[in-house]
């Protein structure tokens, strides 16, 4: 849980926890593949390096992939915790916790603009379902939930552009309930945005919360890292009010973080999902923001 003095956070691809994880004595690894995607978001080609490695996994495959462990033990994480921890054995490791913290913190890929937007959102849902959109992106690292199952997200991996609008769908209808929040891009939306229409037949409260960039803002900055040559042109995005009206959704244009509150409150409350578009500008500095890809 975030309040734990032993929680790290953010993501092992920032470089204050590679390093932690390098300067580490031992390192046990339980019930991760270590896979690119999560340990080399920033594409650095650089293998995670381990003074010495414990992996525990039920999957007999896995618990070999992507780093060659010193000692792999088989089997449910439970049990081979419960055998690790036996002899009671005292360590305090929350200091070491929290100057690990703070170096993370101070890295030029956690933007507080980012986050403050992000915890906004947090605080008003129970599930959040991002879409490869900058602000997922930032979430990664920024977004870190008490619970399973209140955050997944297509950022990652082969980040499948419109993924977030029929996914949050899917988590509402498995429990109404619910608050279920939507993250995705104006080019993403652009892939989906029809199911919002399903939304509205069934009668489901989901904010869609659209961040608009005007483009493939993430596929650019991908671009300009590796060429200046401009080789694609960012699709106009549409009058989200006009599409609102189309599907019999609400529309929403919230311009600071307080009207982003009462908006999201008001649409987990409706009878049917709401539009919320969000304008990039409104909500950060873009000049601050990292191009992760250079």
């Amino acid at each position: 849980p975030s309040n734990h003095p032993l929680r790290v956070g953010y993501s092992p691809s920032l470089p204050a926890i590679r390093d932690a994880i390098a300067e580490s004595d031992l390192t046990i690894a339980i019930g991760t593949e270590l896979s690119v995607t999560d340990f080399d978001f920033f594409l650095l080609n650089e293998p995670l390096k381990f003074q010495k490695l414990i992996r525990i996994d039920i999957d007999p495959y896995q618990v070999s992939v992507n780093a060659e462990a010193d000692c792999e033990l088989l089997g449910d994480s439970g049990h081979w915790l419960a055998e690790l921890t036996q002899d009671g054995f005292d360590r305090n490791g929350a200091q070491r916790t929290s100057r690990i913290r703070e170096s993370a913190s101070q890295s030029h890929h956690v933007d507080d603009q980012m986050e403050q937007f992000l915890s906004t959102i947090q605080q008003s849902t129970d599930v959040l379902v991002g879409d490869s959109t900058q602000p997922t992106y930032y979430a990664t690292w920024l977004c870190e939930p008490d619970e399973v199952r209140q955050y997944f997200h297509s950022a990652t991996g082969f980040g499948t552009l419109g993924f977030a609008i029929p996914a949050s769908i899917g988590a509402k209808l498995a429990n109404r309930s619910q608050r279920v929040t939507c993250l995705i891009g104006d080019g993403g939306s652009s892939f989906t945005a029809p199911e919002i229409q399903t939304a509205t037949q069934l009668g489901l409260a989901i904010p869609f919360v659209i961040w608009n960039s005007s483009g493939y803002a993430e596929i650019e900055k991908a671009v300009v890292a590796e060429t200046s040559e401009t080789w694609f042109e960012s699709p106009h995005p549409p009058s989200f009010d006009l599409l609102a009206e189309a599907y019999g959704a609400d529309y929403s244009n919230p311009r600071e973080l307080q009207s982003l509150t009462g908006v999201l409150s008001t649409a987990h409350a409706n009878d049917r999902p709401t539009i919320v578009e969000v304008l990039q500008d409104d909500f950060v500095d873009v000049d601050r923001l990292v191009n992760w890809f250079r």
